[in-house]
C-alpha cells in the first residue's frame, strides 16, 4: 500500500495547467522487494517524514522515473526515512508525469515507445508542470518556518531539482541541492554564488554520467561548492536499495555533506 501519512496537496483545487485531467492515480510493486512505483499523479503532495526532535533544517525529496512514474519507495520514502532517523526533516514529492494507461500492458508498450521516441520529446509538455510543483514544494516547506532547505533528486528528479537550483532568483532556489545520476543536460551557466552541490553517480550508467560531471566540472569552474562522488559500478536508478557495492555507503556521504552545508 501506499504511504499516506499525512499528504499535504500543493494546490488548492486543480493544479494549474493540468485542469483538464481525469486520469487514474496507479500503484504498482515493479521492482524486486515490492519497491512501489506510482504514476498518473493529478494530484500533485508531499509527504512529510518528521523526527520526534525536528530542527529548521529540511530535505525535499524527488524521486525519478523517466517522468512516466515516480521510484516512491526507493528514490522517494526510503531516502526520506533515512534522512528523519538523521533528525532531518524530510519531505517525498509527489509530482505530475506523463498520463499513461491504466492497464499494464498497454502502459508497458507506451513506455518502450516514449524511449524510441527520446524521454526529453515525449516529456516535453509535462516538464513545466512537474518543475512547477518542485517549486510549490519549496514555497510550502518554507512557510513551515524552515529556514535551511536542501531538494534531493533522481534522475528524472535530479533534473526538476537542477531546473529550480538553475533559477536566477535567489530566493526561488533551495540552499542545497543534491543530483543523484543526473541525465544528460544542455549547456546552462552558474555562478559563485549558487548553492552547495552534492553530485553522485555510478561509472556504468548509460544515463546519468555525462549530465553528473557537467554539473560538478561547471560548479567547480564558477568556484561555487560542489562535492562529486563517482562510484565505479552500481547502474542506473539504484536510489536507496542495498545493493552490496561500495555506493551503499552513499546515504552517509550524503549526511555528511548536508551537516556541513546546513549549519
Amino acid at each position: 500500500m501506499p504511504r499516506v501519512d499525512n499528504p499535504i496537496r500543493l494546490w488548492d483545487g486543480a493544479p494549474p495547467g493540468s485542469e483538464s485531467w481525469t486520469h487514474e492515480e496507479v500503484w504498482t510493486p515493479s521492482l524486486p522487494g515490492g519497491h512501489q512505483l506510482v504514476r498518473n499523479v493529478t494530484v500533485p503532495t508531499l509527504n512529510p517524514f518528521l523526527p520526534d526532535d525536528p530542527t529548521d533544517r529540511a530535505i525535499i525529496v524527488c524521486p525519478g522515473g523517466a517522468f512516466h512514474f515516480l521510484a516512491i519507495e526507493h528514490e522517494g520514502h526510503a531516502v526520506a526515512e533515512f534522512a528523519r532517523r538523521a533528525g532531518i526533516a524530510s519531505f517525498v514529492l509527489k509530482y505530475r508525469v506523463v498520463p499513461t494507461p491504466v492497464d499494464p500492458e498497454s502502459y508497458e508498450q507506451a513506455l518502450v515507445d516514449a524511449f524510441a521516441a527520446g524521454i526529453h520529446n515525449v516529456a516535453s509538455a509535462v516538464l513545466p508542470l512537474a518543475v512547477a510543483d518542485a517549486q510549490r514544494s519549496l514555497e510550502v516547506v518554507r512557510g513551515q518556518g524552515y529556514r535551511h532547505i536542501t531538494m534531493i533528486g533522481f534522475s528524472a528528479g535530479a533534473r526538476i531539482a537542477s531546473s529550480i537550483v538553475l533559477q536566477s532568483h535567489a530566493e526561488r532556489r533551495p540552499d542545497a541541492a543534491a543530483l543523484c545520476y543526473r541525465p544528460w543536460v544542455a549547456d546552462f551557466h552558474t555562478s559563485h554564488q549558487s548553492p552547495p552541490l552534492f553530485v553522485m553517480a555510478a561509472s556504468d550508467d548509460p544515463l546519468g554520467v555525462e549530465g553528473s560531471f557537467t554539473f560538478a566540472e561547471t560548479w567547480r569552474g564558477a568556484g561555487a561548492p560542489v562535492e562529486f562522488h563517482l562510484f565505479e559500478r552500481g547502474g542506473h536508478g539504484f536510489g536507496a536499495m542495498r545493493t552490496g557495492l561500495p555506493l551503499d555507503v552513499w546515504p552517509d556521504l550524503f549526511l555528511s555533506w548536508h551537516a556541513s552545508v546546513s549549519v
